[in-house]
């Protein structure tokens, strides 16, 4: 009886790692490329698409609610017009006249400026 179930357990006399069993991975570069192109070229395409449909979205817009797309070329040319003003007050605070009128600039160490974050 005990040498019956010693042939019928016989998991305890093969090994794990033998060098027959273990297969041999291998990366074939051919395999992978070409589904990860093919992804790839998908992704430019969607997102080439998604530009040209939001454009069109807007056109249909347009077309459809007049009164709608005037109050929003409006409100987009208010909103250029406010940046390219205060563009112009941010330029005319670097002249070379602002520079010459700032101590602080010429010498820091003895006229600290007013927004000086080390200043205590």
């Amino acid at each position: 009886f005990d040498e019956k179930s010693q042939e019928m357990d016989f998991s305890f006399s093969v090994t794990l790692f033998e060098e027959q069993c273990l297969p041999e991975p291998k990366l074939l570069l051919y395999n992978s490329v070409f589904p990860l192109s093919i992804i790839l070229l998908a992704l430019i395409l969607m997102a080439l698409i998604a530009s040209k449909v939001s454009q069109l979205r807007l056109i249909v817009c347009e077309r459809f609610f007049t009164s709608a797309g005037q109050a929003r070329v409006e409100y987009l040319h208010r909103k250029i017009l406010k940046k390219r003003s205060k563009m112009r007050t941010e330029r005319s605070e670097f002249s070379l006249k602002s520079f010459i009128a700032k101590p602080h600039f010429w010498c820091p160490i003895i006229f600290k400026a007013n927004n000086d974050p080390q200043r205590t």
